[in-house]
């Protein structure tokens, strides 16, 4: 493991778990988004650029690790799975072209 917090792991190979206590998905509740961002922020990892479509029933967003370098897709329906306290797993990867146009404009 390489880093932990409260909520969050990141992983050697860059992946980050993120697992709710009861008292945390009382206050997640509140405000999600405000939360998630707080949280992801402890390691790091700010949303970038826009909300785009994954499937015909999921959008995502992606996350940016400026401490890692790396990537991830934020599947907006993971927030259910943080409500009822499941860990939401983030797989990391390497920035693309696209993604480096986002970072660079952040």
């Amino acid at each position: 493991m390489l880093r932990t917090t409260d909520y969050c792991k990141e992983f050697k190979n860059g992946n980050i778990n993120i697992k709710l206590d009861n008292d945390a998905i009382e206050e997640f509740k509140k405000d999600e988004l405000l939360f998630l961002c707080d949280c992801l922020s402890w390691i790091d990892c700010d949303f970038i650029g826009e909300t785009y479509c994954l499937s015909n029933y999921d959008i995502g967003h992606t996350l940016y690790n400026s401490y890692s370098d790396l990537v991830y897709i934020f599947p907006w329906s993971c927030l259910e799975d943080l409500k009822q306290g499941k860990t939401v797993k983030l797989y990391a990867r390497k920035p693309d072209k696209w993604d480096r146009g986002l970072i660079e404009g952040v």
